[in-house]
């Protein structure tokens, strides 16, 4: 009788699952786990070396690292083929977010794409993460359509102020920007920057060697740095040299120019695009950067990490990123340059402080402070990690 029973009440218990009265969840045996959050991270473009590349690929590693899912976007028409590889279109988003939910996404904002006005019509919470665009100014006498380029993409940012919860910049140089255009305010986050290893480096005073790593934008002027090292050689060392490292295909009007000076200089290398920048820090003696806009400075902090002194122009947020580590020189005059440039490579006892105080504060942007601070950010903007 009791077995007629149970037999009884498992079919009923059955024909109710099947006719859906009773859910499968009630019985722990078919129950699911809750899906891991999921926060995507959205970039303009995507290329091996590019310093917003790679802090965008650590925030998603990082996140996932925390235990939540998280994907790279880009727009392909702007990306290498290494990095369609690793990041999905972003037009494909919405189909991936209809399959999966989407907490959150980050917007990695550099320059103006079509991610823009895509993520300003979607509905999950946005962070923008303004990485800074250019002032067209420095790019006028050399590519007007490029200028307005800029200058629309610098427009674009305002159409993100009424949708983005915060904006979480990497400099407060960055993050004003970012407040006048209408983003709400969150914590500063340096970024994430590959970290070459630390060497010793020994000085060749009279052969001394300079480097500088950035593409080759007028912006980046790196005709003042031709102009240095080329006074450099006249003010008693014959032997310096001077390699620029970074893609000459930007603004090729201007990169005209760089290569001209650069072969009347008769010291300076023109190094285009490398594969490894890191393996550039290894046998130089000084990082110099006459650069006049840096939201940043990525380059700063590796030289930092290298225990490579670091000699650069105060602009934009390169104070703030130095922060100490560093020697920051407000004047343009070469001539100061040059005797300031100088007086260093002469001056064993200052190299060694420089490099003493690089790697100090090259401790603030370590991975693993840098992820501390990203998630207390983001758990201060309302997202529950």
């Amino acid at each position: 009788m009791c077995v007629r029973l149970w037999v009884r009440m498992a079919v009923v218990m059955w024909l109710k699952i099947l006719h859906g009265r009773v859910g499968l969840r009630r019985f722990r045996i078919f129950s699911r786990r809750r899906p891991p959050m999921r926060v995507d991270v959205f970039l303009a473009g995507m290329y091996e070396g590019d310093g917003v590349s790679y802090d965008a690929m650590k925030i998603r590693d990082t996140l996932r690292e925390w235990g939540v899912e998280s994907q790279l976007f880009t727009d392909h028409a702007h990306a290498s083929p290494a990095a369609r590889k690793m990041a999905a279109h972003y037009e494909t988003f919405a189909a991936s977010a209809a399959r999966c939910p989407v907490a959150a996404v980050i917007y990695e904002y550099s320059a103006l794409s079509p991610i823009t006005k895509f993520l300003q019509e979607r509905s999950e919470p946005l962070f923008v993460r303004y990485q800074n665009v250019t002032p067209p100014a420095f790019y006028l006498p050399y590519d007007a359509e490029l200028a307005a380029q800029l200058q629309r993409g610098r427009d674009e940012l305002a159409l993100l102020a009424g949708r983005a919860e915060v904006c979480v910049s990497p400099s407060t140089f960055n993050a004003t920007e970012a407040q006048a255009a209408g983003l709400p305010a969150g914590e500063i986050v340096g970024n994430f920057v590959r970290q070459p290893p630390r060497r010793q480096h020994d000085l060749d005073a009279e052969n001394p060697r300079l480097l500088f790593i950035g593409r080759v934008a007028p912006n980046k002027c790196q005709h003042h740095l031709i102009q240095l090292a080329a006074g450099l050689k006249r003010a008693g060392f014959p032997g310096v040299t001077l390699k620029l490292v970074g893609s000459i295909k930007g603004c090729p009007r201007y990169a005209f120019v760089v290569e001209r000076l650069a072969a009347q200089a008769g010291n300076v290398h023109l190094m285009g695009h490398v594969d490894d920048p890191l393996a550039m820090y290894a046998d130089v003696d000084m990082f110099i950067s006459a650069s006049e806009h840096e939201g940043f400075g990525m380059p700063l902090v590796e030289a930092m990490f290298a225990g490579v002194p670091v000699v650069a122009y105060d602009a934009g947020a390169v104070a703030e990123t130095v922060g100490g580590g560093g020697l920051v020189h407000r004047g343009k005059d070469m001539a100061e340059w040059v005797e300031l440039v100088g007086g260093l490579l002469t001056d064993p006892t200052w190299l060694d402080a420089l490099r003493r105080a690089g790697a100090k504060r090259a401790e603030a942007f370590t991975d693993e402070r840098l992820a501390a601070d990203l998630k207390r950010a983001l758990l201060a903007a309302g997202l529950a990690l």
